[in-house]
This record gives C-alpha cells, structure tokens and sequence, in this order.
C-alpha cells in the first residue's frame, strides 16, 4: 500500500468526527465514551446482555478497564452486573429500562450520523465497504487472540 494513503490515520479522524456528532446525542453529557460503547455493544444483543469476556474482546480492553465501565455504567442505573446461573464466575453485564430508554432515544442520531457517514457511496459501494469493513475487524479480532 501506498505510504500516502493513511488508512490509521483516516479511521481516527472517522472515529474523532462521529464520537464528537455522538456527543450531542441526548442524555450523552454523563457518559464517557467508553461507557457509550459498552451500552451500544449491549444493545446490539437480542437480550440485551454480554458476558464481560465477550465486552473486552470486542472493545479490546483489559477485563480490569471493562469491570471499571462497568461499574461506573451500573452506578449510573445504565447497566446491571450479575453472574451466569450456571457459573457464578462469569460475569454478565445487562442493560436496564434506564440503558434501553437511552439506546432508544439516540438510535435516530446514530442512524443520521451512519447515513452521513455513507452519503457519498453508491449503494454498492456501502455494501462493500460493509463487507470489508467487518472483515478487517474479525482479522484485528483474531489477531487478538
């Protein structure tokens, strides 16, 4: 690859763009952004819950940087903490009526902000960049691993 195209360099200033737009989502004002992402990641799931293991892998952070959004998003009535019922050593992280009503209320803003996002590609080309866009995060994924 070319050294003039900065493909890092492009995705943080992506990243920057749309978590300064994510910050006029309503009620964001006492959310960090790693506590967004918890609660968006959440969301996600049909339950509404993920275990903290499955929460580290996806943010790619240490468990003891999770457990402490966690806690912080559980204080704040966003997240609840519990165990599996089959292995009490696994944590689960779920999301409350508080957390849901939030998710809610900022999906129209995440639907603007993706659309501006992709305003400028055909609708072939969002599939694609869809299509490569995961791939290269389930690569990151393994690399983890």
């Amino acid at each position: 690859m070319s050294p003039d195209y900065d493909v890092i360099g492009t995705i943080k200033t992506l990243e920057a763009k749309l978590r300064r737009k994510a910050e006029k989502w309503p009620g964001i004002n006492n959310l960090s952004v790693s506590e967004m992402d918890v609660i968006i990641a959440l969301d996600k799931e049909k339950d509404k819950k993920l275990e903290l293991k499955e929460i580290e892998a996806r943010m790619f952070a240490p468990q003891s940087t999770i457990f402490g959004i966690v806690k912080k998003l559980e204080q704040k009535g966003m997240v609840e903490l519990g165990g599996s019922s089959d292995d009490k050593r696994i944590r689960i992280a779920s999301l409350t009526e508080k957390g849901i009503d939030f998710c809610k209320r900022s999906a129209d803003d995440r639907l603007e902000d993706e659309a501006l996002l992709l305003s400028g590609l055909t609708e072939e080309e969002k599939l694609i960049f869809a299509v490569l866009l995961k791939k290269v995060a389930d690569t990151m994924k393994l690399k983890e691993k």
